[in-house]
């Protein structure tokens, strides 16, 4: 979620990260002397439509306004659906099928169904 430069202050935009920003995470750093940095809330994970993003982040930037990558042209989002329904992993699970964030029968029957159909079984 995006912010101002205290925590608590976001409210209505957001990023969508295209690749790991770790200096956007929550912990302590050090430069000479240990500083705290409150973080980024990650709220969410893009589930289809992965093509726009990364043609988002393939758009032209340039410094604009006293702001770094800012995009020429404006992008605008016309549309965006919350899914309740959908988990969100904190990490991939090995195993984990069907994507739920856990790994169970149901995920061992996705395998079983999927490894008979590319398998024969010969006497």
């Amino acid at each position: 979620m995006a912010r101002q430069s205290y925590p608590h202050s976001a409210s209505s935009q957001f990023f969508i990260n295209h690749i790991d920003n770790g200096f956007l995470d929550y912990g302590l750093r050090y430069d000479g002397d240990y500083y705290y940095t409150p973080g980024y809330c990650v709220f969410g994970r893009v589930i289809s439509g992965m093509s726009v993003v990364n043609a988002i982040a393939l758009a032209a930037t340039s410094a604009q306004g006293g702001m770094t990558d800012v995009p020429v042209t404006p992008i605008v989002i016309q549309s965006a659906v919350i899914t309740l329904d959908s988990p969100v992993c904190a990490a991939p699970l090995e195993g984990d099928l069907n994507g739920n964030c856990v790994v169970n029968l149901e995920d061992l029957a996705l395998f079983a169904r999927s490894w008979l159909s590319s398998n024969r079984i010969s006497p």
